[in-house]
């Protein structure tokens, strides 16, 4: 019966993780569908194709959130800068880091 108990636990746990990620999906578009602007709730700013913005207050928010210090390669990660990334946003994001880091 307690096995029986936690199958079904982790079954609802499981459809409300896929069904979170529907919605996040769904809603990309940065407005939720009672309207509100969820990039003024989580600070998190995309373009058109879903990557975030680039910008000073942008990634002194995630140097923020990671306690005043981060790892370059997170920040990467974070703001998906990759080697087929254009040169436009990888050198955005350089001079975005210079002006606010110390390496």
């Amino acid at each position: 019966n307690n096995n029986n108990n936690n199958n079904n636990t982790n079954s609802t746990l499981n459809t409300m993780i896929n069904n979170g990620a529907t919605n996040a999906n769904k809603n990309a578009d940065a407005k939720n569908k009672n309207g509100i602007d969820t990039a003024a709730l989580t600070g998190v700013e995309v373009d058109d194709n879903g990557q975030r913005l680039i910008s000073l207050e942008a990634v002194r928010r995630e140097i923020w959130l990671h306690h005043g210090s981060i790892r370059m390669k997170r920040l990467l990660k974070i703001f998906d800068i990759k080697k087929k990334t254009s040169t436009e946003r990888q050198s955005k994001f350089r001079e975005v880091v210079r002006e606010l880091c110390i390496m």
